[in-house]
């Protein structure tokens, strides 16, 4: 929204700002509108172009897409793969590719070493546990609060 501010710091200056925020402005009597050109004039295909680039230009809080290619290893319970980002793009990998990293392969050979069953029930019995203690710890802290005196 293309706004002329009227009755404030700004008196006088033409900018454009977010729609909500030009409506608030010119409902508090601080701004007033600026209206567009006749439509099909020079100056309202002008007014539209310069409204086309604003509304193109990145905003701060976009997502940047990384450029280039990065390596990392993608982990769930029981399985490792290799992952591969290439400009945003990711693949994955049971085994590595040839053209995997050094660090990376050892990384992934870490990982995958051992009994994967032993692993899986390894993690899922640090699980319990942790979900154990986490419960007891609750209880406790119940007992502590409402503890009669």
């Amino acid at each position: 929204m293309k706004i002329k501010h009227i009755n404030s710091p700004k008196a006088g200056t033409v900018e454009h700002i977010r729609n909500d925020v030009g409506r608030t402005l010119v409902a508090a009597g601080l701004a007033e509108e600026v209206a567009l050109p006749p439509r099909g004039s020079k100056e309202w295909l002008a007014a539209r172009l310069e409204q086309s680039r604003l509304a193109t230009t990145p905003d701060p809080h976009d997502t940047v897409v990384p450029m280039g290619t990065t390596w990392g290893l993608y982990q769930q319970t029981g399985k490792v793969a290799i992952q591969k980002t290439v400009n945003g793009e990711s693949f994955f990998y049971e085994q590595p590719p040839a053209d995997t990293p050094a660090a990376v392969r050892q990384q992934f050979m870490n990982a995958t070493a051992g009994d994967p069953v032993a692993n899986a029930e390894a993690y899922d019995k640090a699980v319990r546990e942790q979900m154990t203690r986490d419960a007891a710890d609750k209880t406790g802290g119940f007992a502590s609060i409402f503890k009669r005196t």
